[in-house]
């Protein structure tokens, strides 16, 4: 009996893959190149109709590539939203999805923030200095705006 998948697998292509000789897959690489460097507006238009087709598909490698980036398993993912009750570790929503939050100078995973929040801190560069300066000019505006109403 072969170890050989179906064609219909959804290995089969990894698996077909690996058969290949160093020269077979550099030669395919180059020759795929050349039909992606020479169709660009094709290929274009053939990725945004498989996305539209695809959403569901193109958020799970959304998020595989976002777990990968930060070297966190799916299992390890949903742990840490499990432990923070699925809320933001700043503002506490429970957004559909958190996002893994990181130390920009360690590259250090720090803990999972809404959307909004980790924009904030990005934007921020990190920096507790200009959040706090953010914080007391939103503070200083807002009664501004009280004392006027």
């Amino acid at each position: 009996m072969s170890d050989r998948p179906k064609r219909s697998d959804p290995g089969y292509m990894k698996w077909w893959y690996s058969q290949l000789t160093p020269e077979q897959r550099r030669k395919r690489l180059d020759k795929s190149n050349r039909w992606n460097t020479g169709n660009r507006d094709r290929l274009k238009a053939n990725t945004r109709t498989w996305r539209e087709k695809n959403p569901d598909l193109v958020m799970r490698q959304r998020r595989r590539q976002t777990l990968r980036k930060y070297g966190l398993t799916l299992e390890k993912y949903e742990e840490m939203v499990a432990a923070q009750d699925g809320a933001c570790a700043i503002c506490g929503e429970k957004p559909e999805q958190l996002v893994p939050d990181h130390d920009h100078c360690t590259g250090k995973l720090r803990e999972l923030l809404c959307s909004n929040c980790n924009t904030v801190l990005g934007m921020a560069t990190d920096d507790p200095d200009r959040l706090r300066e953010a914080a007391k000019y939103l503070e200083r505006h807002q009664s501004a705006a009280k004392a006027v109403a």
